[in-house]
């Protein structure tokens, strides 16, 4: 159990690093848009992160030394993720999205980075 939560920590960073290398790369076009599979990819990303959770809690009720996850970091992670997928089912059919949404979705992938490495 302890590897399917090390495999699953190490493809969910990969993950964020992936939609904030994209949402940055968004960056240097003068029109930005939500390409196709980004949706799914954030709500790949957010199963996985569900996911280790469960896995963490179901480690910690079988050895008590196994430290458990902060519920309320996931909470405040998760509604960051609804967040950034609510923004881009919105400006998913659009040709082009909003220069704020874009920077919405760059605050809102900078927190989520943020609490992740800061919020222990």
């Amino acid at each position: 159990m302890k590897t399917a939560y090390s495999l699953l920590v190490i493809i969910h960073i990969i993950l964020v690093l992936l939609i904030t290398f994209w949402l940055l790369s968004q960056g240097k076009y003068e029109v930005k848009k939500i390409p196709q599979g980004f949706i799914s990819l954030n709500l790949l990303t957010l199963v996985l992160s569900l996911a280790m959770m469960q896995l963490n809690l179901m480690e910690h009720n079988n050895d008590p030394t196994i430290q458990l996850l902060d519920p309320y970091k996931y909470g405040v992670k998760t509604a960051a993720f609804l967040v950034l997928i609510g923004i881009a089912i919105r400006g998913y059919k659009k040709p082009a999205i909003r220069k704020k949404a874009w920077q919405g979705m760059i605050a809102v992938m900078a927190f989520d980075l943020i609490i992740t490495g800061v919020w222990m």
